[in-house]
């Protein structure tokens, strides 16, 4: 009976699958645990076995196709049993196939009701110097009002132009800012389409911006203290423990028991709750050719500088 082979979830977090490479054909002999065929998840890719021995009699998806787990993505068999019973998969189409301009749906931003004014504020008077005042708020409510708040007269200290004064023009039908001229798009010269890890990074990236928090902060830190303990230190750890401890290293170690003291910065936010996470575990930055990876150091709380330092090395 022909067995049919899904494509694996290899994590609770994995949903999809891109097949990298078939490396056996149509109707090829097949052993039971040979490899068959390359895929790639969000995190690492992966060779996948044949779950028996036979015939490769059909693949239901081809390279660079994108397939959900579980999905069949071919059927292993004997010559000349029936497989009409398993159709294609229903792959994404990979990036290659892809237009290479894809349309990104426009988020449609609330438009202000107009607060109703007794009248029609009257055209401003400039200072002296020329300059017209208007609150920040007044500012931007124009812009999102269209109007051109120059023209209006501020109710606010020193006739400053208030948001009120704004959102009364807007009421009063006074007119609109000018508009420039539309001057059509821009000109492309090329598109490279997304594939493989860059893809991936990709996703990521725009996963992040939309459900993380941005936060920047700068800040100059005294390390002479750690620079003092790795310069008294460093010998000793390349001659009993046969590693060299770099800035980095300690960072990571000294950041992870920190987090451990303070495990009111190790949750994440639910869509009620704050949960608390049991382990610290420290993502890394690491260049690599096709991007950039954040390999995870999990329980690094628990773990050695050396550890560590072996560790960080073996994901870069």
């Amino acid at each position: 009976m022909a067995t049919p082979l899904p494509m694996p979830k290899l994590g609770l977090t994995m949903e999809e699958g891109t097949i990298l490479k078939w490396r056996k054909g149509e109707g090829e002999a097949v052993e039971k645990g040979e490899i068959i065929l390359d895929i790639q998840t969000d995190k690492v890719e992966y060779e996948v076995e044949s779950p028996d021995g036979g015939l490769l009699l059909k693949t239901l998806a081809g390279e660079g196709d994108v397939v959900p787990c579980g999905t069949d993505i071919a059927v292993i068999g004997e010559a000349g049993e029936d497989t009409s019973s398993f159709g294609s998969a229903p792959a994404k189409a990979s990036a290659e196939t892809e237009s290479s301009a894809t349309d990104v749906p426009s988020i449609p931003l609330a438009t202000p009701a107009p607060t109703p004014a007794p009248t029609a504020p009257v055209a401003a008077q400039p200072a002296p110097t020329g300059r017209i005042f208007a609150s920040p708020a007044a500012r931007r409510v124009a812009r999102e009002l269209g109007i051109d708040y120059r023209a209006l007269k501020g109710s606010g200290p020193g006739g400053r132009i208030v948001q009120a004064d704004v959102r009364a023009a807007a009421a009063s039908g006074l007119p609109s800012a000018p508009v420039a001229a539309a001057s059509g798009p821009a000109a492309v010269a090329g598109s490279t389409p997304l594939a493989g890890m860059r893809k991936i990074i990709a996703e990521r990236m725009l996963s992040s911006w939309s459900q993380v928090p941005r936060i920047t902060m700068q800040a100059e830190v005294d390390l002479t203290n750690l620079l003092a303990v790795r310069e008294a230190s460093r010998q000793a750890w390349e001659n009993d423990l046969g590693v060299k401890v770099s800035i980095n290293d300690l960072i990571l170690f000294y950041t992870a028991r920190a987090v451990r003291r303070c495990p009111a910065v190790n949750v994440r936010l639910t869509d009620n709750a704050l949960e608390q996470m049991q382990d610290v575990n420290i993502g890394v930055a690491v260049a690599v050719d096709q991007g950039l990876m954040v390999p995870v150091i999990r329980g690094a709380d628990q773990k050695s500088i050396d550890a560590i330092s072996r560790e960080s090395r073996a994901l870069a």
